[in-house]
């Protein structure tokens, strides 16, 4: 009857530590027109590959809701060399750009002005962690892209 007991409380700390590695919170920030932040709020993300299965081979995809009507998602997250960056609601931003930079802070391509689909070659780039910053209009969006 014991080893019955025991049973019980592994299987159920077995399904909490799967759960907990399906779930990520998410922190998201909002900036005024100078930069400086205005909002943080948090979000909750869940992985939806299977946890049985491993997960597929499908390239990871990002975005990052900028307004009401812009959205900007980035994929593969990491790369080989090749991004594609969409961006929705491009119809409503003024001005928009792209600056992408080193680790060591150094400015290494700048796009100005983007459309809906942008592709970034970062082939002739080391392997290492860039930092990606785009604009529309008044609106940030900021990424660490890792290419292999």
């Amino acid at each position: 009857m014991k080893n019955n007991r025991l049973h019980i409380p592994i299987i159920l700390v077995l399904f909490l530590l799967n759960f907990n590695s399906i779930r990520a919170d998410r922190i998201v920030y909002t900036y005024d027109a100078s930069g400086n932040r205005t909002l943080r709020q948090k979000e909750i993300v869940y992985n939806t590959r299977s946890v049985v299965d491993g997960g597929s081979n499908e390239p990871e995809e990002y975005s990052d809701t900028l307004s009401l009507s812009s959205k900007v998602t980035i994929y593969p997250n990491p790369t080989e060399g090749l991004l594609r960056i969409d961006i929705t609601g491009m119809e409503q931003v003024d001005h928009s750009s792209l600056s992408v930079y080193g680790q060591s802070g150094q400015l290494l391509l700048s796009v100005s002005p983007l459309s809906v689909s942008n592709d970034i070659d970062l082939t002739g780039y080391p392997s290492a962690v860039y930092y990606f910053n785009i604009f529309l209009d008044d609106k940030r969006s900021v990424w660490k892209i890792i290419k292999k």
